[in-house]
């Protein structure tokens, strides 16, 4: 499990970032489905 600086983390707002760090704050429950659909939306964008 992550310790996460609230204080710190997410005081920029960003509609992307805010979905990112939501997709890897769930990866501490064993979540990985928001975190891997966005990679592959990363990834598609590069294309």
């Amino acid at each position: 499990m992550s310790r996460w600086p609230e204080e710190t983390i997410g005081v920029e707002e960003s509609a992307a970032k805010d979905n990112y760090l939501k997709a890897i704050k769930n990866t501490d429950s064993r979540d990985l489905t928001d975190l891997i659909f966005r990679q592959l939306e990363y990834l598609d964008s590069k294309k």
